[in-house]
């Protein structure tokens, strides 16, 4: 269903990394968590934390923990514009939720941002958009 998957979280001066890094695991399961420090606007140190799965199993199991009947009716409504010209789409989750071991759609600006490339072919925007589509009605099903 997937190319590949990958979580993207901000760890800002105030928060403590292993914290967000647990918030990033439980969505995105095992892997390297690989991080890169920065500087904010006013000189605050931040770090920007990423996993990428790759792998089947790995995929698998972050898509079954994510896709909710919630979630699952929230993005069929939202689709096109979440996918785009790549046939990536964009998912983001809440950081604090994820750390207390909880699946919850970000409604602010401190989220877990998650792209993942579907599988399409040929590799175009209405393909990727067909089979999402399909496999968010099956999902919804369940």
């Amino acid at each position: 269903m997937f190319w590949w998957v990958e979580l993207h979280a901000l760890c800002h001066a105030t928060e403590e990394e292993g914290r967000v890094e647990e918030a990033v695991r439980f969505l995105g399961g095992r892997g390297e968590v690989k991080a890169q420090g920065a500087q904010g606007f006013h000189g605050n140190p931040i770090r920007f934390l990423v996993l990428r799965l790759e792998r089947e199993p790995e995929k698998a199991a972050f898509w079954d923990r994510v896709a909710t009947p919630e979630n699952v009716a929230s993005w069929r409504r939202e689709l096109a514009e979440r996918l785009d010209e790549d046939g990536v789409l964009h998912l983001r989750f809440d950081k604090q939720e994820a750390y207390a071991q909880r699946v919850a759609a970000a409604t602010h600006a401190d989220a877990i941002d998650v792209r993942v490339k579907v599988k399409a072919f040929p590799a175009k925007r209405e393909v990727a958009l067909a089979a999402l589509d399909q496999e968010l009605v099956r999902r919804g099903a369940d």
